[in-house]
């Protein structure tokens, strides 16, 4: 074969194999534009935004108080004769707790009384002679002011002896006994607490910007370290009257039922007081947020797209937030994947019903 036909030839084989490579090269180019132009659809997990009970609550930290209570003592001096009662006992109103040595208050009494049985008699005398012009009305009139100054001495030695007998103003719980049989008492000595643990007061303070919202009667819960799965209920009875200059608070007592007797006065208490309840509240996971600096966003899922849209929230609740505007009832939320979304992505959204339809502080 000639040099010329050999060149002839290569030639030919050359073309043809730049033609391949150039049409593989061309689909290549195309098959990567095919990829570009149909973006995959990001999964999601959505939620609708629901309608719940919202409560708003402050927590404040108070102190159990009984109540009522008092430290029972004796208003005279004597010896102690007995002892009516045993430690941690339940007591009436009136109930004996100890009672006195009522030797002298005895005689004293006695003694008042002969002496008003003699002054009786003698303006009974008075009285009658009085008609027969034997005795005159100022004599009458004498006698009669004794019999008043005798009376009262009865009175007062009745009331020193019941002095002797130390009794429950209320009914309650006593403490533990300070004094022994035989003892000695004069007034202040204490003899044994006594404390109404059917009720429990608790004190606690708010801070002053919300005085317009804490009146009596909010309803508080209440827990303790010492009971941590059990929790009080009661309501605010009391709101004090001034402001602490310091530390801009306010006083505050709540009442709670006691009936179990697991609260003891002098306790320390977690108060979380209920300001307002609201049960038309829209509510979606707080986990669906998209905070930017001090404003929030989420992802509305629609027609297969995430919408970004910036909302207002507020109260929070455990795992809640709720929606003060931005948000209806109904909407789809991306409570999971929002990390790789963008505004107006195509997504493949999976909904997840809320396990908790409403929301509780």
């Amino acid at each position: 074969m000639s040099p010329w036909k050999q060149m002839l030839i290569l030639a030919v084989l050359a073309g043809g194999g730049f033609g391949v490579w150039q049409f593989v090269t061309d689909d290549g180019k195309n098959a990567d534009a095919a990829i570009r132009q149909a973006p995959l659809e990001i999964p999601v997990v959505v939620e609708p935004v629901r309608v719940g009970v919202a409560s708003e609550t402050v927590d404040a930290i108070g102190t159990s108080r009984a109540n009522e209570a008092v430290a029972l003592t004796t208003e005279v001096q004597g010896t102690i004769e007995s002892i009516e009662f045993e430690n941690g006992a339940t007591v009436d109103a009136g109930d004996v707790i100890v009672t006195l040595d009522a030797d002298e208050a005895e005689a004293d009494l006695a003694s008042a009384e002969a002496a008003l049985y003699n002054s009786q008699r003698l303006v009974e005398r008075a009285l009658t002679l009085l008609g027969s012009s034997s005795i005159s009305q100022a004599q009458v009139d004498q006698l009669q002011a004794g019999l008043a100054a005798v009376e009262a001495d009865v009175a007062a030695a009745t009331a020193r002896l019941a002095d002797t007998k130390v009794t429950a103003p209320f009914g309650g719980t006593l403490g533990i006994r300070q004094v022994s049989l035989g003892a000695l008492v004069s007034p202040g000595d204490l003899i044994v607490t006594l404390d109404d643990l059917s009720l429990i007061k608790v004190d606690f303070a708010i801070p002053e910007v919300l005085l317009s919202q804490v009146a009596p009667g909010l309803p508080v819960m209440v827990t303790s370290d010492a009971f941590p799965d059990h929790v009080f209920e009661g309501e605010i009875q009391t709101i004090g009257t001034r402001v602490d200059p310091v530390n801009r608070t306010i006083a505050a007592v709540a009442v709670l039922e006691n009936s179990d007797g697991f609260l003891r006065p002098g306790m320390f208490l977690t108060v979380r007081v209920t300001l307002d309840v609201r049960s038309d509240a829209l509510l979606i996971s707080e986990e669906a947020l998209v905070p930017q600096g001090e404003r929030q966003f989420v992802y509305v899922v629609g027609d297969g797209k995430a919408e970004r849209r910036e909302i207002m929230i507020g109260a929070r609740y455990d795992g809640d937030v709720e929606i003060a505007s931005g948000l209806e009832e109904g909407d789809m939320v991306v409570i999971r994947g929002v990390q790789r979304l963008r505004d107006g992505a195509p997504v493949s959204a999976e909904v997840e019903q809320p396990a908790a339809p409403v929301a509780d502080s």
